[in-house]
């Protein structure tokens, strides 16, 4: 794409601007959480008008979800209990920003989220019982739960993805194998307006 009218940023502005990484933009950028075109060198430009869209939700985040000092919460799903324990390590370890919970199933999380509804959500798409996709679902279906941040973890090619029907679009997908870094970085972005955690970016 060449001569877009656009105002654009190349990764290294859009970083500095948002306070993340060159790799969290490029994630992002991978995840369609920033909407980007390439050069004929092969070189990523941000529209501007994406980036002012994440920097907004960032602070809509900071002032009206976030209520406060009150930690981040992040409800997990992960299947397999090596996993699953891992998981749990590294949430830990990102600092008293990060609530975090783990559970193993979609029914659980339904429960949990019933009980108090997450600022986010990410979830493993092949769960016993209820899958990712009803799961999301569900949620989608309900008012209360409807805006709920997901970040859907999978193995599954883009391709197998659009073939079960795919996702609603406002979902993050993030692929196997999962890279602690780049969760860290997608969970900054959703949990926008947490400097405990986006400084991390």
């Amino acid at each position: 794409m060449t001569g877009t009218p656009e105002p654009y940023f190349s990764t290294r502005e859009a970083a500095e601007k948002l306070s993340v990484s060159l790799r969290t933009v490029q994630l992002w950028v991978e995840a369609g959480l920033l909407r980007a075109w390439k050069t004929e060198g092969g070189h990523r430009r941000i529209f501007r008008s994406s980036l002012e869209e994440v920097l907004a939700k960032r602070v809509r985040r900071a002032t009206t979800t976030r209520r406060g000092a009150r930690p981040a919460r992040v409800l997990v799903i992960e299947p397999e209990p090596d996993a699953r324990r891992l998981l749990e390590l590294h949430l830990r370890s990102w600092g008293p920003g990060l609530e975090a919970q783990t559970v193993s199933n979609g029914f659980e999380a339904l429960l949990r989220i019933g009980r108090q509804v997450p600022d986010l959500l990410v979830t493993e798409l092949k769960l016993p019982g209820m899958d990712g996709f009803s799961l999301i679902g569900a949620l989608r279906a309900n008012l209360s739960t409807r805006d709920l941040e997901i970040i859907a973890v999978t193995s599954m090619a883009r391709a197998t993805l659009r073939e079960r029907g795919g996702l609603p679009a406002d979902i993050t997908v993030l692929t196997r194998p999962l890279h602690f870094d780049d969760l860290r970085g997608l969970i900054s972005k959703c949990v926008a307006g947490d400097p405990a955690l986006t400084a991390a970016g």
